[in-house]
């Protein structure tokens, strides 16, 4: 397989990047961290997921070589590198372990094998059409917690800030739910999270487009509605850059800075993608 175009963008929304993304030879992922509700100690809270994410971005460089091992393999061993790092990370209440979504991707001659966990997304756009692989699962309990928020700012005339802070309690409950049945699955060190990641294969029809995105990055399409659908980005992306496309989301956000005309939890997340095109030699 040939790539002829990829391009990455990675930009924060706060004072730390918790995102990370990268390819090596014909595999592409995104991470995306989220810090544990710890009251106490934000800053090992933030050190915590750092540490995570770096170590499951160094996991898969190491193991991408070996096309062997599958790419759920490869998240069993980023599992077990992450509980070495952190051995007691699954004697804490769920609230306090800190998570990621990621998704992996393999661009083989004849098809994309792909593994999924959280609300990344991955789009294929191919003459057949536009495949997109995501798990809003997680985003069904965010909304629960949003709409509070939004209530609070209404009603109350609270600060984005002061309900953000306010809705703390309803974050540690959907939390708790993490990596149970009927909830989400997320990773955080857990191999029975990494069994009901969403896997498959998409076949490739000579030559296409790839992008894996965080949340923060596809508030573009499914916040903002700066595009309509995936392939309406995917379609612009002919002429215009990641970059482009993490600077106009910003501008967007700064538009609406309190978050009420586009009610979300804080005014910008770390925005990620990696994008990749692709035509079999």
């Amino acid at each position: 397989m040939k790539f002829t175009r990829i391009d990455e963008v990675s930009v924060s929304g706060g004072y730390v990047n918790l995102d990370l993304q990268g390819h090596k030879e014909n595999v592409f992922w995104v991470i995306d961290g989220a810090t544990a509700l710890s009251s106490d100690k934000p800053d090992k809270a933030t050190y915590e997921v750092q540490s995570i994410v770096e170590k499951i971005d160094e996991t898969i460089k190491t193991r991408t070589d070996d096309t062997r091992v599958s790419l759920k393999n490869i998240m069993y061993e980023a599992a077990e590198e992450v509980n070495t790092l952190i051995p007691e990370l699954h004697r804490r209440e769920p609230w306090e372990i800190p998570s990621c979504a990621i998704a992996i991707t393999r661009v083989n001659e004849e098809s994309i094998d792909y593994i999924l966990l959280g609300d990344v997304t991955i789009a294929v756009f191919q003459s057949d059409g536009l495949h997109v692989i995501t798990d809003n699962s997680v985003g069904v309990l965010d909304k629960i917690a949003i709409t509070e928020k939004y209530r609070l700012q209404v009603d109350y005339g609270f600060t984005s800030k002061e309900a953000r802070n306010a809705i703390t309690p309803i974050l540690r409950e959907n939390r708790s739910k993490m990596n149970t049945p009927n909830s989400y699955w997320i990773f955080n060190g857990d191999i029975n999270a990494i069994d009901n990641a969403l896997t498959g294969k998409i076949q490739i029809k000579n030559s296409g487009k790839l992008l894996l995105s965080t949340d923060g990055f596809s508030r573009l399409v499914d916040l903002f509605s700066a595009y309509n659908t995936w392939e309406s980005l995917l379609n612009d992306l002919e002429n215009k850059t990641l970059e482009d496309m993490a600077n106009r989301l910003r501008k967007l956000e700064l538009q609406d800075p309190e978050c009420i005309n586009y009610p979300r939890f804080s005014i910008h997340d770390d925005a990620t993608a990696i994008y990749a095109e692709f035509e079999s030699e």
